[in-house]
């Protein structure tokens, strides 16, 4: 890492910008304030640490790098509808329906959760927050680091952790019929929490979550996989299918809409007249609120180095308005192409709702029909696995226009084809190849 100037904040803007960040109810005056529930010092604190702790991550090796940015790759939620449940599929059904329902639930679980909890990133609350003068902090973003919504859980360790659990369960399974070692029994769960402890330090690394909202998602995942994976609904009619994805849209607008008529605001939504304060609580208008690009440090990768500039975009004075994470991930992210909408709640819930539609229509299908009661030999499964995967991946790279309207739409549309092309498409293509004949599948 290059060496560059850390930053310093006034210790005594620390207590009251945390107490804006913490408690998004207060008002900006005295006579609409609620008392908050937390320990603002103790927050402070762990925030704090939080992020001594990603500068530490930051500070290893070149390839370690590379392999923390490979693990929040691996790890991102839309990796559940375009590889692991192609592969869980195609493995075994059953398993690959779950990996579905499961991710989808525990992703519409985490949008909400987020929604309630609200949250900070890392890579914004070093500069809302006031950081302490104490320490001399050199921390740096890349492509994945500005997220947009809430940080509190974690997504990624939460949906991929409930959504990889029947996979590890059917893998554990397998391992207790061919093995009598509990070691090899166990090879799956170590594996899995591995995998999830790799992919919390990756979000910690990127400054997209602090360490106790990893640790929050981990639990929440795993305790959602073992919770659902024996709700997972067998086959229904295309109505049940229709009826829960209305559901869970309509449930979470309306979570949303009721909030903000109680007056929660849900986005942290900024008064349009608020600048930013200094910790003297002076404003800096808002064409001076961020820094000019060119006088931020680039490191050997490209990536921005943060620090040198922070005295012009500093603040934390008691009179600032609630901000929502849009605009503060807009606000402090040193690219602007780093903001990607899919990152958005509503991005969210319109891939669960679309999936949950896909998989309707896919059960539902006359090629679904033809096949449901085969059992695909190992090479059919192979092949079909490999053809399900370059499918959606290349279905997944077409370009989405920037309309919002139209984005949305398309969005919803190609999340309800992924089931549909694993499901029904793929194995009827399949079937038509040369290859081993289905065997009638053993009830």
């Amino acid at each position: 890492m290059q060496a560059g100037d850390g930053f310093k904040v006034v210790p005594e803007a620390t207590a009251s910008a945390a107490l804006q960040l913490l408690c998004p109810v207060v008002g900006p005056g005295p006579s609409n304030a609620l008392p908050c529930p937390f320990s603002l010092a103790a927050m402070d604190a762990l925030y704090s640490r939080g992020v001594l702790f990603a500068e530490m991550l930051q500070t290893g090796p070149p390839w370690l790098e590379r392999f923390w940015l490979s693990m929040t790759f691996l790890a991102d939620p839309k990796c559940i509808f375009v590889v692991f449940f192609p592969l869980a599929y195609f493995l075994d059904r059953k398993v690959g329906v779950a990996v579905l329902w499961i991710g989808l639930v525990s992703e519409w679980l985490n949008v909400v959760a987020k929604w309630l909890l609200f949250g900070e990133r890392p890579f914004w609350w070093v500069y809302e927050s006031g950081f302490s003068s104490t320490e001399k902090v050199l921390l740096r973003q890349f492509p994945v680091s500005c997220e947009t919504g809430p940080g509190s859980p974690s997504g990624h360790c939460m949906i991929t952790g409930a959504a990889l659990w029947p996979i590890v369960t059917a893998l554990t399974a397998l391992a207790s019929r061919h093995s009598t070692s509990r070691l090899v029994k166990l090879t799956p769960f170590l594996a899995y929490f591995l995998l999830l402890l790799a992919v919390g330090l990756s979000r910690i690394f990127i400054l997209a979550h602090f360490p106790h909202q990893v640790l929050g998602g981990i639990v929440a995942g795993a305790a959602l996989g073992w919770m659902l994976e024996a709700c997972v609904p067998a086959e229904r009619k295309l109505s049940f299918y229709l009826a829960t994805s209305l559901a869970l849209l309509l449930s979470a607008i309306g979570l949303y809409w009721s909030m903000v008529a109680l007056g929660v605001d849900i986005d942290w939504s900024p008064h349009p007249s608020s600048g930013c304060h200094t910790a003297d609580s002076t404003v800096i208008p808002a064409e001076r609120q961020n820094c000019p690009r060119e006088n931020v440090p680039r490191d050997r990768d490209n990536t921005h180095t943060l620090g040198k500039c922070l005295g012009e975009r500093r603040q934390g004075g008691p009179g600032q308005a609630h901000h929502q994470s849009i605009h503060l991930a807009t606000k402090w992210c040193l690219k602007p192409e780093w903001i990607h909408i899919e990152t958005r709640p509503f991005s969210s819930l319109c891939r669960d709702t679309a999936s949950v539609v896909g998989l309707g229509l896919a059960t539902h299908s006359s090629f679904y029909a033809q096949l449901r009661h085969e059992r695909p030999g190992w090479k059919q499964q192979a092949v079909g696995a490999g053809l399900a995967l370059a499918a959606l991946q290349g279905l997944n790279d077409v370009v989405q226009p920037e309309n919002i309207v139209l984005w949305y739409g398309l969005n919803f549309l190609k999340y309800a084809s992924f089931p549909w092309v694993v499901v029904a498409l793929v194995p009827w293509l399949v079937r038509l190849l040369p290859l081993t004949q289905s065997r009638p599948h053993s009830k």
